[in-house]
C-alpha cells in the first residue's frame, strides 16, 4: 500500500482533509489497492477452489466480476472528476445496477430469504430484482458515508466481522471464505485510511467495498443480516436523499452539513436548508473532533452489528 500511495502522490492524484484547518493534501483513490490485493486474493482461492473446494468455483468468479464492475464505475468517475465533472449523481447509481449483474448470470444465489421465527421465504421472480437492488444500495451507501477519516473502511471491518459470525452459524463456507477475505484486506487498508488519513478510498474504493459486501451477503444468503447491520449508513443515505430531494454529488452541495469551528472541532451547520445526515445527528450534543465522529459511527455500526447476530441466531434456530 505504501508504494501505491507514493505513486498516487507523485501522479499528483490527490484530495484535501477539509475537516482540518491546515487542508492537508491526501493520495486518493486508494481503493486501487483494495482492489488490486483483493483481486490476487480471489484468484487464489479460485485456483484453490478448482481442485478442493469445487462448488464454489463459480461463486468466486462471481464475485470478481461484481467488484470488477464496481471497480470500473468508481475508477471511471474518479478520473472524470479529475477533468472537471464526475459521472452525476442520477447516473453513478443507476450504473451501479449492474454491479449484481454477474451473480444473476452465473445463477450463484437462491431464491430465498432466510427470516427469523418463518425460516426460508420463496421470493421466486422476485429475488433476481433484489440482487439488482443490493448491490446499488450496498455500493452508494458505502460511498455516502465515505466522508471523514477512516470511517467507510471502519464500518466495512464492523460489517464483515458480523458475516464471518453469521456465516459460521449457517455452515456457509461461501460467506466465511468470502467476510474473511475482505476483512484481513480492509484491516490492513484501515491503517492508512484511518485518523489522520494518509490515503482517501475515491469512488473507486468505496463502490468496489460496497459490492463486495452486496456480493458477500447474496452468495452466503445472509441478506437481511447485512441490511441490519449497514441500518446506520443505510439511515445516512435515506436521510441525505430527502434533505437534497434527490441524488447528488458531493460537488454540488453548496451547503455543508457541518462546519469546522476555531478549535477543530466539527459543529452542525446553522445555514437554512441544511442537509440532515447521519454527523449531524451524532452532532446534536454538541461540537465533536472528526475522530469522535467517526469513532460513535463505528459504535452505532456495533450496535446494529449485534442486533443482526440476535437476528441469526434466531434465524438458525428455525432452519
Amino acid at each position: 500500500m505504501p508504494k501505491i500511495i507514493q505513486k498516487l502522490d507523485e501522479r499528483g492524484i490527490y484530495g484535501f482533509d477539509v475537516h482540518k484547518h491546515s487542508r492537508p493534501k491526501v493520495p486518493e483513490m486508494g481503493g486501487v489497492g483494495f482492489f488490486g490485493f483483493a483481486l490476487i486474493v480471489l484468484i487464489l482461492a479460485l485456483v484453490a477452489s478448482f481442485f478442493f473446494f469445487q462448488e464454489e468455483f463459480m461463486k468466486i468468479i462471481a464475485t470478481i466480476g461484481v467488484i470488477f464492475m464496481a471497480f470500473l464505475i468508481g475508477l471511471f468517475d474518479d478520473l472524470k472528476k479529475r477533468r472537471g465533472k464526475g459521472l452525476g449523481a442520477k447516473t453513478k447509481p443507476i450504473l451501479c445496477l449492474s454491479i449484481g449483474l454477474p451473480i444473476w448470470v452465473l445463477g450463484v444465489y437462491g431464491s430465498s430469504l432466510s427470516l427469523p421465527f418463518l425460516g426460508d421465504t420463496r421470493l421466486g421472480y422476485v429475488y433476481p430484482l433484489l440482487i439488482f437492488l443490493i448491490g446499488t444500495v450496498c455500493a452508494n451507501t458505502f460511498n455516502m458515508i465515505d466522508v471523514y477519516n477512516g470511517a467507510m473502511p471502519g464500518i466495512g471491518i464492523i460489517s464483515f466481522i458480523i458475516i464471518l459470525g453469521a456465516s459460521f452459524l449457517f455452515l456457509s463456507f461461501s460467506g466465511v471464505l468470502l467476510s474473511a477475505i475482505f476483512l484481513g484486506i480492509l484491516i490492513a487498508y484501515f491503517q492508512y485510511n484511518r485518523y489522520p488519513a494518509k490515503v482517501f478510498s475515491g469512488d473507486v474504493g468505496s463502490l468496489t467495498i460496497g459490492a463486495a459486501f452486496a456480493a458477500t451477503i447474496i452468495i452466503s444468503k445472509t441478506e437481511l443480516i447485512g441490511v441490519i447491520v449497514c441500518l446506520p449508513i443505510i439511515m445516512n443515505s435515506f436521510q441525505t436523499l430527502r434533505s437534497f430531494g434527490g441524488f447528488k454529488e458531493h460537488s454540488e452541495v453548496k451547503i455543508k452539513p457541518t462546519v469546522l469551528l476555531s478549535d477543530g472541532k466539527l459543529d452542525v451547520s446553522m445555514k437554512k436548508n441544511v442537509p440532515i445526515t447521519l454527523a449531524g445527528l451524532v452532532l446534536i450534543k454538541g461540537p465533536l473532533m472528526e475522530r469522535e465522529i467517526v469513532k460513535t459511527f463505528h459504535l452505532l455500526t456495533l450496535y446494529s452489528g449485534i442486533l443482526a447476530l440476535i437476528t441469526a441466531i434466531l434465524t438458525f434456530i428455525v432452519l
